[in-house]
């Protein structure tokens, strides 16, 4: 079953397919880029979150981390919020089983420092603004897939670290 953000994808690459041209079609374009984003910051909050409940960390103190995280560059976002929850000696450890099984975070930093100069071109320009190259949603939906791919195994592997931390706590 497709997720929400899938089918918010494919109804925006929809909706573009429709119209010849004009001005619609750049802002679905950047529509979807930010969605998509804004999808990617959600996802990574959540990670987060279930990493926190999973070891028994403070989920208010979290939360505050979270809310006062805005983005979802890897090294500047999401694995400080990460070490604060589970230790960095842990995510380290996730790092390296994400190596070792195939899954290059090095390209998972690439793909969101991508995605991060993107959005931010887009976020602060207007459409009358700046020429700004803008892919269509299809592009998106596809880096969704993508990326969610690898944040689904690094979710995996935060987790089963979260419960190995409250397990040696107990």
């Amino acid at each position: 079953m497709p997720s929400a953000i899938e089918n918010t994808l494919r109804e925006l690459e929809n909706w573009f397919r429709e119209i010849d041209g004009g001005t619609e079609r750049p802002k679905l374009a950047k529509l979807a880029m930010l969605e998509f984003c804004g999808w990617l910051e959600h996802r990574m909050d959540e990670i987060v979150r279930m990493a926190a409940s999973n070891c028994g960390a403070d989920s208010d103190r979290i939360e505050k981390m979270i809310n006062s995280t805005h983005g979802f560059k890897y090294d500047e976002h999401f694995r400080p919020m990460m070490c604060a929850t589970i230790g960095d000696g842990s995510v380290s450890y996730v790092e390296k089983r994400l190596s070792s099984n195939g899954t290059d975070v090095d390209h998972l930093r690439s793909l969101l420092g991508t995605y991060w100069k993107t959005r931010g071109s887009l976020a602060h320009t207007h459409m009358g603004g700046v020429q700004v190259t803008l892919n269509a949603p299809s592009w998106c939906l596809n880096q969704q897939r993508v990326v969610g791919k690898i944040l689904t195994k690094l979710e995996m592997e935060a987790l089963a670290a979260a419960n190995k931390i409250r397990l040696d706590a107990s």
